[in-house]
């Protein structure tokens, strides 16, 4: 077995260094992440997946305009931020997953079962104010308190987005109880279609 003398021993580990570093991007992997990093990114992608789906179903289980309205503006914005993480995630050596959390499994079931005002009135609840508040919140969390530089900087330019939905699923939450007041007083139980 041949030694290698100590200068060439570290001049080979500094190469192999820049060549990782060069390779990568200079990215750290997901073993560099703080805990907190790597479960923002999971929780975002999942979360902007959860959202991506209840759009498409909104698409054609949607009672009232407005709400296929919400629901197309949600996966526009969506659909941007979800190849924005699953494209750090990858550079980051984050493993994603491919499942929901058991609660946003159950809403999507409950979704595709529903149509109409009942569909609407969920979609709003579970969708519109309780998946944005919790992005907002998660997000939120990460501008503040995030240790790498690049997903924290992600989380402030996308804050005010989520913000800006939460506060129209809001309002959604009252145009659909109007909705469904109607309906229920006209008996119809379909709603509008506007």
């Amino acid at each position: 077995m041949q030694h290698w003398p100590v200068r060439q021993r570290t001049r080979a580990v500094r190469a192999g260094a820049i060549f990782v570093a060069i390779a990568t991007g200079g990215t750290a992997y997901a073993a560099d992440l703080a805990r907190g990093d790597r479960r923002f990114v999971e929780q975002a992608v999942q979360s902007s997946a959860f959202m991506l789906e209840a759009g498409r179903l909104a698409a054609t289980h949607a009672a009232h305009g407005d709400v296929r309205r919400f629901a197309a503006r949600t996966l526009n914005e969506q659909t941007g931020l979800s190849q924005q993480m699953k494209a750090l995630a990858s550079a980051k050596g984050v493993k994603l997953r491919t499942d929901f959390k058991r609660g946003q499994q159950g809403t999507l079931d409950d979704l595709r079962e529903d149509r109409g005002i009942k569909f609407d009135q969920r979609y709003v609840q579970k969708v519109a104010i309780g998946a944005h508040k919790e992005a907002v919140k998660l997000f939120d969390d990460q501008s503040r308190h995030g240790k790498d530089p690049e997903l924290a900087a992600l989380a402030r330019r996308t804050l005010p987005a989520l913000q800006a939905q939460l506060e129209a699923g809001k309002d959604l939450r009252a145009v659909v109880a109007a909705a469904s007041e109607r309906a229920a007083l006209s008996g119809a139980g379909k709603g509008p279609s506007n």
